[in-house]
């Protein structure tokens, strides 16, 4: 009887192994060139902080891991988690807030079931960019003109949309999203010689760029 009872004790303490941890590993890349992004801070946190109308924002720990990419870009991060486990990327210098919205900032971020194991995760991280230019009438006839930031979208948003009567326009930059590495793309009506003209171009931006010139149109 007693090797019996010794049996179920042992039985029981066995099962009381160590918490699953929640792993996640991937590469961060350049949004615009998809090259990997070094040194880049990957974040997880255990459960959700903050307001959302879906989840709980008092079912979270402080318990949070921390690690940078390599050379690669490339990442493995585990945290011993309570809770569903969200991850954020950064790389703030040079980098907008992860997974911004096409007409603003927002910071978003990947959320993971606890204890699963995800491999070959890959985030896209947006470089920054500005614009301090503007658009003339090459004619100087002073036409009317409205600009449209198509954002990445490619969809003219009316909030990033500027007019002006004397024929220039400054490009609309605020907190609209500037990529580097890619294309700023925009649209141009103007009114010449009692007509409504309109054109679609754009102009590459760098990483860190600020675009400074005049664009006739």
């Amino acid at each position: 009887m007693k090797n019996i009872i010794l049996i179920i004790v042992i039985a029981t303490v066995s099962c009381q192994k160590a918490p699953k941890f929640t792993t996640v590993s991937g590469q961060v890349i350049d949004y615009g060139s998809a090259e990997p992004i070094e040194n880049a801070t990957i974040r997880l946190i255990d459960g959700w902080r903050g307001s959302n109308p879906i989840i709980d924002s008092e079912m979270h720990t402080d318990n949070e891991t921390v690690t940078l990419t390599d050379a690669n870009g490339e990442f493995n991060a585990s945290i011993d988690a309570a809770y569903d486990v969200f991850l954020f990327p950064s790389k703030s210098d040079e980098y907008w807030p992860y997974d911004l919205g096409v007409t603003g900032i927002t910071n978003k971020a990947n959320g993971y079931a606890k204890g699963s194991d995800t491999s070959n995760e890959v985030l896209r991280l947006k470089a920054k960019a500005f614009t301090e230019g503007r658009f003339k009438d090459s004619q100087n006839q002073r036409d009317s003109v409205i600009v449209y930031r198509l954002m990445p979208d490619l969809i003219a948003h009316p909030w990033n949309t500027y007019s002006n009567p004397n024929g220039e326009a400054l490009m609309p930059n605020g907190n609209a999203l500037i990529i580097g590495n890619d294309y700023y793309r925009y649209k141009i009506e103007y009114k010449r010689n009692g007509e409504w003209n309109s054109l679609i171009d754009s102009i590459y931006l760098e990483k860190g760029e600020t675009f400074t010139d005049t664009i006739y149109y």
